[in-house]
């Protein structure tokens, strides 16, 4: 599909939704639609007309009755590809990770502050022997706080650089998979959030 009409269209999941019970054989009837969203017939019917006329919909046959006939709509393509130059991926990454990663956040604050040695508050200040500054969080007794602080919850976060050639970078990104599906069977009774991006700098 090039065409940006079509496009902003698709991009959006409730009318791919919308378009889902037409994605059959036999198609879809306005009427059928309509039941099966929950709408009235009039905005079914708006809708059906405004997907035919981007050509996501073709009508397929009809069934003669006394007054207007049945008409039968099918949709051409369960699939459709979506250009780089009609969407932005940034935009599709940033609405897919932005809900997940506020709620992580907000879990993650949650669980540093609870245990035996929560975080109380930030430190912030020179560290080390060199010349930058830095926060960090920080126990009741203003003591640098990480998550291998002994009674910690079990939580991990970290950002930061890697210097890898291709091989090792690969290799990263299989371990990554594999450590998230071999804890990802384990079943157990707590439920934890898993959030990891791994990518290539493409900045310099």
């Amino acid at each position: 599909m090039t065409s940006p009409q079509v496009a902003d269209t698709l991009r959006q999941l409730e009318q791919v939704q919308a378009l889902r019970p037409f994605m059959t054989p036999e198609g879809c009837t306005v009427s059928a639609f309509a039941a099966r969203m929950d709408w009235p017939h009039l905005r079914a019917y708006r809708q059906v007309k405004r997907f035919e006329a981007l050509g996501l919909l073709v009508e397929t046959r009809q069934e003669r009755r006394a007054g207007r006939a049945i008409r039968h709509y099918r949709c051409p393509h369960r699939q459709f590809f979506l250009p780089a130059h009609l969407v932005s991926i940034e935009e599709y990454l940033e609405g897919s990770f932005q809900p997940h990663e506020g709620f992580i956040k907000a879990q993650l604050a949650q669980a540093a502050q609870s245990g035996p040695r929560p975080v109380a508050g930030l430190l912030v200040g020179a560290f080390g022997e060199g010349e930058g500054v830095a926060l960090m969080p920080a126990d009741r007794d203003a003591r640098p706080w990480s998550p291998e602080t002994p009674d910690a919850p079990a939580l991990h976060y970290g950002i930061g650089p890697l210097y890898l050639d291709y091989a090792q970078a690969r290799a990263l990104q299989a371990e990554l998979g594999e450590l998230f599906e071999r804890y990802g069977q384990l079943g157990g009774p707590a439920r934890y959030l898993y959030h990891v991006i791994l990518t290539p700098d493409m900045s310099g």
